[in-house]
């Protein structure tokens, strides 16, 4: 299918239509989301150019599109590779602990380890999703950020084109022109915005402090202290 849900719609994706002087052919099957999140392996290099497999939801910065990637090997290892997308989104419900020792269970019997990998680095995308409930991709996109997806409610790093604080955090990128007239640390100020680093306190430029990761639940279950320290250790 062109679209299903995380963890539940199985994908079946077929290469077919190759030729080359130097026969046999194999192939190797992954999935890319993001930038932010390595190519994970579907099916490892072999003669079966037909693969089934469930994936992790898709980025939604990116519309929940994952990609797939099929490279095609000739007997001298010399390779081609195509891509094809799916849209896949979550479905909240299912559990990604239940679908592992499903998935474990079946390919165990088999000793299939190549579908063993595929079914745990679909479970490690899945799990290791951050929340982003509170700033949906709209809002991000009014900073000229990226969406959220590494930090939980918190948006991505400055888009192509734009600066600003670097990393991940909720404050506002400035295009070329702007940049330009943005005021700098110590510059005077009337509010946020007008600042480079996003922070106007008593109408000064100054530095943010970082915010602690452990201030939000999502992080640890929201424990664990931060210490500030200042350029000289204190």
């Amino acid at each position: 299918p062109a679209q299903g849900t995380a963890l539940f719609t199985t994908f079946s994706i077929i290469s077919s239509e190759w030729s080359d002087v130097d026969m046999p052919l194999t192939y190797d099957f992954a999935h890319f989301i993001s930038v932010n999140i390595p190519v994970m392996s579907i099916s490892l290099r072999s003669s079966s150019n037909v693969v089934s497999t469930e994936l992790p939801e898709g980025s939604a910065g990116a519309s929940f599109v994952v990609t797939i990637i099929n490279n095609i090997y000739d007997s001298s290892l010399a390779y081609t590779n195509v891509n094809s997308s799916v849209i896949v989104t979550a479905d909240n419900s299912i559990d990604p602990t239940a679908y592992f020792k499903a998935q474990t269970s079946l390919y165990g019997s088999t000793f299939d380890t190549s579908k063993a990998t595929a079914a745990l680095n679909t479970v490690a995308v899945t799990v290791n999703r951050v929340n982003c409930s509170l700033v949906p991709v709209a809002y991000c996109e009014s900073l000229n950020r990226q969406a959220c997806e590494l930090t939980p409610q918190t948006c991505s790093s400055c888009l192509p084109g734009f600066a600003g604080r670097s990393g991940n955090v909720n404050s506002l990128c400035f295009n070329s022109t702007a940049n330009a007239t943005v005021a700098r640390l110590n510059e005077p100020c009337s509010s946020d915005s007008q600042c480079f680093f996003g922070s106007c306190v008593d109408n000064v430029c100054v530095a943010p402090v970082k915010t602690c990761p452990s201030s939000s639940p999502d992080v640890c279950s929201g424990h664990g202290v931060c210490s500030y320290l200042d350029q000289l250790g204190n």
